[in-house]
């Protein structure tokens, strides 16, 4: 292995986008592909990772489609997605959502073989509600899967691919000494309630989209904050401190908003996109 004293810097940029569902995670993915397409002259792909999320994407986007395969196993196809993306000429992956993956990494390990291990039920944050599922005493096997998965996505950004992980907002539950349980915003969740801690520290920016009401209307923000237990990041330092305001009007017509909606996710990841390209000429 050479060595160097120069560290080794990625080409390409990892975004994590969280939110409860409907707050308009697939609205950005979808000016993410058509800001990577519209600068770099390459499609990116839309990887439905088990949510079902292609169905909001505007079908005119210049973009490429997967699903999974799901009589296969769900680890198996993931993999098979990134090593197909590796010797893909594009130029990046959305993929929508590794919280719904990460179910399936759960409930694929599960289902393996449980006949002598030991089991218990534990609560999953799922389309915005809370159900119980059976899991691994402690998640290790999906989480260990996640992290195998997560490491093949940078290979896609050593060549240069951008990528951009959407996930449900997770909901952390503790119990203090007095058996009080205390529930609490997180970050985003990956496998079941409790999150690959690893996952956090990868990302150029990790940042939450939230709702604020404004006269007589609502608001949307990207924004990279502390929630108080999850500190969010923008390595790159691209948003301000207040967060990016992506409500989308709502036009005259439902293509009009379609389309505004696309347009404040290009906002977005133009941002970004110059902010990875000014460091390549540095």
């Amino acid at each position: 292995m050479p060595f160097s004293e120069t560290r080794t810097q990625n080409k390409g940029s990892l975004t994590v986008i969280y939110s409860d569902p409907g707050f308009g995670k697939t609205g950005l993915a979808a000016g993410f592909l058509k800001e990577l397409y519209e600068r770099y002259g390459l499609k990116a792909v839309y990887g439905d990772l088990w949510e079902g999320g292609d169905i909001t994407i505007p079908p005119g986007l210049p973009a490429i489609w997967w699903q999974p395969d799901t009589t296969q196993p769900p680890i198996s196809e993931a993999m098979r997605l990134l090593h197909g993306l590796q010797g893909m000429e594009c130029s990046g992956f959305a993929g929508d959502t590794i919280s719904s993956m990460g179910e399936q990494f759960l409930n694929d390990t599960v289902a393996q073989d449980l006949s002598d291990k030991e089991t218990k039920r534990v609560r999953v944050k799922s389309g915005g509600e809370e159900v119980p599922v059976p899991g691994l005493l402690d998640y290790k096997a999906a989480q260990t899967a996640f992290g195998q998965w997560m490491l093949e996505c940078g290979k896609l950004l050593y060549q240069g691919k951008h990528v951009l992980l959407l996930a449900h907002e997770r909901l952390l539950e503790t119990t203090s000494d007095a058996g009080v349980v205390l529930k609490a915003v997180g970050g985003p969740e990956v496998v079941g309630s409790k999150l690959t801690r690893t996952l956090p520290k990868v990302p150029h920016v990790s940042a939450r989209i939230y709702c604020k009401r404004v006269g007589g209307g609502i608001r949307r923000y990207l924004q990279t904050e502390s929630d108080s237990l999850h500190i969010c990041k923008d390595r790159l330092k691209v948003f301000p401190p207040s967060g990016v305001d992506i409500t989308a009007d709502l036009g005259n017509s439902p293509a009009e908003f379609e389309a505004n909606i696309v347009a404040q996710g290009q906002k977005v990841f133009k941002m970004i996109f110059d902010k990875m390209d000014s460091l390549k000429e540095n």
